[in-house]
């Protein structure tokens, strides 16, 4: 069994178990790598930027309508360290060892992990709450992704960029009660992890998720324009 199929075999593990590792054959050796598993809340706000003849905001209709969405963001990810690759250089090919090892680790997710979405909306209304009668459930995912740290030591600081696709269902009296948003796009996350143990890490962030404008009003494939009148950017902090 290849090194990206052990992957995968123990991401959907630990999703039942926790964190934990697994063994690999490299170089007729066995090699213990990592899987790193994190599930957080998260805040969603369906708003962008607005603009008019004298004047630049933030928000649109979906945002007066409801401030902010709740969800859960997800994050599944092998870490292969330098060390690691020095022990047995055979898992990772030759034209890129050195640069792991000069990088210190490298985060790798096989591609069919984008089956599983980074974001969960789970968002139902709150009854006798003024404005937060709106619901909207759905996910995004990330198709494909590629990350650089700024900074590893004593904290790590990381930036991503992604292909994404979402699928949420929004019921809201601004669209008028269904509305079902199907759109790709990309997402610019920023990141701080600040490790408790050597097991343990926690981390925080933003990030920005740019997709084809949907219209609010009109059919699903109509055009639409980067506005106040469209969905196309949902903004997200997360733990």
């Amino acid at each position: 069994m290849n090194l990206q199929w052990r992957v995968l075999a123990a991401c959907f593990a630990a999703l039942l178990v926790g964190t934990w590792s697994f063994e690999a054959q490299a170089q007729r050796n066995t090699a213990q790598i990592p899987v790193q598993v994190g599930v957080g809340p998260s805040g969603s706000l369906f708003a962008g930027p607005t603009f008019s003849e004298d004047s630049v905001g933030w928000g649109g209709r979906l945002a007066e309508d409801r401030v902010l969405h709740t969800g859960l963001r997800l994050s599944l990810t092998a870490v292969i360290q330098a060390e690691l690759v020095r022990r047995h250089p055979g898992l990772v090919p030759r034209q890129y060892r050195q640069q792991v090892i000069n990088s210190g680790e490298v985060r790798y997710a096989p591609g069919i992990v984008a089956l599983i979405p980074d974001t969960i909306y789970i968002s139902p209304p709150i009854p006798g709450v003024d404005g937060w009668d709106s619901q909207a459930y759905g996910a995004t995912w990330s198709l494909m992704a590629l990350g650089l740290p700024f900074i590893t030591n004593p904290f790590r600081v990381s930036a991503r960029g992604a292909l994404i696709a979402s699928a949420i269902y929004i019921n809201s009296e601004t669209v008028g009660g269904h509305y079902f948003f199907l759109r790709p796009g990309a997402e610019l996350k920023l990141e701080v992890e600040i490790p408790l143990t050597n097991e343990l890490l926690v981390s925080f962030g933003w990030a920005s998720m740019f997709h084809v404008p949907q219209s609010l009003d009109e059919s699903f494939v109509s055009p639409a324009g980067f506005d106040e009148n469209s969905l196309w950017h949902i903004g997200q902090f997360f733990f």
